[in-house]
């Protein structure tokens, strides 16, 4: 009787750690606001126009286009991940929201990202900047999964 308790309690261990697993894919590591007043990195002002703007995350910055009337597909408008300071690579990442489903973008950190996210993150990590808020402020809920952040 014994050994078959122990086997119950085995499977619903396991099976409440992958629902936990599966129920949150990263930690929340950073809340951006988003703001018309933030100004974009100098060397992105001439791209972007009426649009929402970060603060500096680790030399990222996200661009938040909301979303209008000239599009019915991205309805949740669009979300991009910029270098903050000029001569810095990032790659394109870039991703926008739909119906019920928020603008967000999954980067993975590489060598080529700047230093301090390198230096925070680690390479190898991904990052998930997800736009929340029904109504203005917006913000950018950003999550980590992968090596612990230094």
């Amino acid at each position: 009787m014994l050994w078959v308790v122990s086997v119950l309690v085995a499977v619903l261990v396991t099976a409440v750690v992958i629902s936990w697993l599966h129920a949150s894919p990263g930690s929340e590591v950073a809340m951006l606001s988003l703001s018309e007043d933030q100004e974009l990195p100098a060397h992105q002002s001439e791209f972007y126009r009426d649009v929402l703007v970060t603060e500096d995350f680790h030399g990222l910055t996200a661009i938040y286009l909301r979303p209008d009337s000239t599009s019915q597909a991205n309805d949740g408008g669009c979300v991009q991940l910029v270098a903050s300071r000029e001569n810095t690579r990032v790659e394109p990442t870039f991703g926008c929201g739909a119906g019920p489903f928020p603008a967000d973008v999954v980067m993975k950190v590489t060598q080529i990202a700047p230093r301090e996210l390198r230096n925070r993150y680690g390479v190898g990590s991904t990052l998930r900047f997800t736009v929340v808020g029904e109504d203005e402020p917006y913000f950018v809920r950003v999550e980590s999964v992968g090596p612990a952040p230094r």
